[in-house]
Formats: C-alpha cells, sequence, structure tokens
C-alpha cells in the first residue's frame, strides 16, 4: 500500500481529449458546442464535471502508484468541481493519501484514501474529493 505522502504532475487539457472523452458518451452537451458556449456564461466551450474527474484519475494512474497495486476503486464521499476548465487548460494535481488501513475481511489488501486536489494554470481549484481505493498488501 502506498506511503502518505503528496505526488503532482501536470497535463494541458486540448480539443482532441475532449474529444475522445465525447465519442466516448456519444454526444455533447451544449456547453461544449462553440455556437452555445461563446453566448454562455463561461464565454467559451468547457469540459463537463466528468470529464474533469475522468483527468483527475488519469494524471493519478500517471503517478505509477496505481501500477499493478489496485484491487478495486471503490468510490468517492466527496467530488466537487468548483470551476470550469477550458480547452487549452493546463491541469496539475496534488494526491495525498489521507488514510491508509488494514481490513479484517482481507489479508491480502487494505483500503487507501487519496485526496485530490486539481488546478487549472491560474492556481484555480477545478477539481476536488477523494478516491477510495482497495490496494494490494505490499510483500
Amino acid at each position: 500500500m502506498p506511503e502518505p505522502g503528496t505526488v503532482s504532475l501536470a497535463r494541458e487539457d486540448s480539443p482532441t481529449a475532449k474529444g475522445y472523452a465525447w465519442g466516448l458518451r456519444r454526444h455533447p452537451h451544449a456547453v461544449q458546442l462553440r455556437e452555445y458556449a461563446e453566448e454562455g456564461p463561461f464565454g467559451a466551450r468547457i469540459a463537463q464535471g466528468p470529464m474533469t474527474f475522468i483527468v483527475a484519475t488519469g494524471l493519478f494512474q500517471r503517478t505509477g502508484i496505481v501500477e499493478r497495486t489496485v484491487v478495486a476503486f471503490l468510490g468517492m464521499n466527496y467530488m466537487d468541481v468548483p470551476n470550469p476548465v477550458f480547452i487549452g487548460d493546463t491541469l496539475s494535481a496534488v494526491y495525498e493519501c489521507a488514510e491508509k488501513r488494514e481490513l479484517d475481511s482481507r489479508d491480502d489488501a487494505g483500503y487507501v484514501e487519496i485526496d485530490t486536489r486539481m488546478t487549472n494554470q491560474d492556481g484555480e481549484s477545478v477539481f476536488e474529493g477523494d478516491m477510495k481505493f482497495l490496494f494490494k498488501r505490499r510483500g
């Protein structure tokens, strides 16, 4: 199981990444359509909150911490998307092991809770949440 600590990574959000996600969903939402978005409350196209969550989990995968160690993603206690993500934003994420404990019901894995905060290039929070995992035990 991972040791408590903090890990940070970054990536740029692009039209290609958003297009890929839209293709998976099979339909864009109006806030992602240029014609609507330019006249909407944000003045430009934005990513939906679930896309922001996908980027946060993808960056966590890139840390290498979960490589061949995660048994299951157990969910989240909370998820907040306080600000929009725009095309071209550079996103940085910080992950901190908030809780780690053994389970009486499992001798091969333990519970790990990761606090996550993702910000844009201006330091504005665009995602906050906790991710709960079942991690393999070491050794």
